[in-house]
């Protein structure tokens, strides 16, 4: 039997009824997971925008908090409820930012709140850190909570500076708990500035 002067193409060996080839070698590539080391995404519409923002201050100081970009980054592929918490009772630790020890040089960042408003009225709350800035409050029609409180934003690129801005008790949840759904279905619970950084967000507010 002669052989073939080429090996068969296997990325052309089946046939769909319509006549067009089937390529098995071709797999979508996966998506690189979002850090927000930019501004707003260019192909991200934002939902109401916060406008205005800026920083609260106290003592002549803005409000600072770190985020731990070491557990940032590996949340995306924790696999388990177990290991997701592992992980977040991690957050901060000084090893984190240690090559030495498994850590990475850029791990524990400093990021600043600033406080703005968004189009219909309600408090806005912007992120800033090394890489850009990210609203992290959201806006429902017909839902404006009074200055002080806020409905996180649904995006699930702002889900971990919020965490961050959690433990570092700067904001919490509002008891009972009052949630509402935004894009996509994303649930989203009410939350509040805590003292003492609840009055210089007022005043920021007033000012700007």
């Amino acid at each position: 039997m002669p052989r073939h002067p080429h090996p068969p193409d296997h990325r052309m060996r089946d046939h769909a009824a319509n006549g067009m080839a089937v390529d098995h070698h071709r797999r979508p590539r996966p998506r690189p997971a979002c850090h927000v080391r930019q501004t707003h995404h260019p192909r991200r519409p934002q939902v109401n925008p916060v406008t205005g923002a800026v920083p609260p201050l106290i003592r002549g100081h803005g409000i600072r908090f770190e985020v731990d970009r070491w557990t940032w980054r590996r949340l995306d592929a924790a696999r388990f409820d177990g290991e997701r918490r592992h992980l977040l009772a991690t957050r901060g630790r000084p090893w984190h930012a240690d090559p030495e020890h498994g850590g990475e040089t850029d791990a524990l960042e400093t990021w600043h709140l600033l406080a703005g408003r968004h189009h219909g009225g309600g408090m806005g709350l912007t992120v800033t850190g090394p890489g850009g800035k990210l609203d992290v409050s959201w806006e429902p029609d017909g839902a404006i909570p009074p200055d002080g409180r806020f409905y996180p934003n649904p995006d699930p690129s702002a889900a971990y500076p919020l965490l961050e801005l959690e433990r570092a008790g700067i904001i919490r949840p509002v008891e009972p708990a009052i949630t509402v759904y935004g894009p996509y279905g994303r649930p989203t619970r009410l939350m509040e500035v805590t003292e003492p950084y609840h009055n210089p967000m007022l005043r920021a507010l007033r000012m700007r």
